[in-house]
């Protein structure tokens, strides 16, 4: 869950779901909106150089999400949290329900959870996430974290470098990365590139189980 009182801007040069072509603009605009509730903004398109309207620009999805999430125990090392994204808009190509169990100690975090997808779309684009889907994340020092993502029988790595907190404002946090599919699938192409800012919007009180950071769920 993104932290309370906090905002992420995300971009990707792919389009996880489209299926003729993922090749694209992801940007996706995240607050921590309450204790333990995230919403969030996404445009998915394949073009930003056409209007859609008097000419063709394949994939354009406009869309929000939102998710709910709270910590199980006190040292909040445990968290449950359960979501809707591609909600809105035309096409909601890309709608995916679910629920995630999520655990981390130190360096060290996994996710494991259940997923539901939405219709698909009549130009077959989807959300990759539908049925059992898993994760794992190691972060052996502040500055590089590396993960693994499992669902719908399809695996990714990636890697993310973080910008050291010094040439930052207080609080801020930006990192770009890098993902690999790690199998054969027409979801992704094989590598691609993400970039990431964090930033606080206003300070918040300590609350039990609200947590304070967190990562934006696309």
């Amino acid at each position: 869950l993104l932290g309370w009182g906090r905002a992420e801007f995300t971009y990707d040069d792919q389009l996880p779901g489209v299926v003729k072509d993922p090749t694209g603009h992801n940007f996706v605009v995240g607050f921590g909106l309450l204790p333990y509730l995230e919403v969030a903004g996404r445009l998915a398109t394949n073009t930003i150089n056409s209007n859609c309207f008097t000419q063709g620009c394949s994939t354009r999805d406009l869309s929000a999400s939102a998710k709910v999430g709270f910590g199980l125990d006190p040292a909040y090392r445990f968290r449950i949290a359960a979501g809707l994204s591609d909600i809105g808009g035309a096409a909601t190509s890309f709608r995916a329900y679910y629920g995630v169990l999520t655990y981390s100690e130190g360096p060290y975090e996994a996710s494991a959870g259940l997923a539901k997808r939405g219709s698909t779309a009549a130009s077959g684009n989807r959300s990759p996430l539908d049925g059992p889907f898993a994760s794992a994340a190691w972060q052996p020092a502040p500055w590089v974290r590396g993960q693994l993502e499992y669902t719908d029988g399809n695996a990714w790595a990636g890697v993310r470098l973080f910008a050291p907190a010094q040439w930052l404002p207080e609080g801020w946090q930006a990192y770009a990365g890098a993902n690999l599919r790690l199998n054969d699938n027409n979801l992704t192409h094989r590598s691609w590139f993400t970039t990431g800012l964090t930033i606080p919007l206003y300070k918040v009180p300590s609350l039990p189980g609200a947590g304070q950071a967190g990562h934006l769920v696309q």
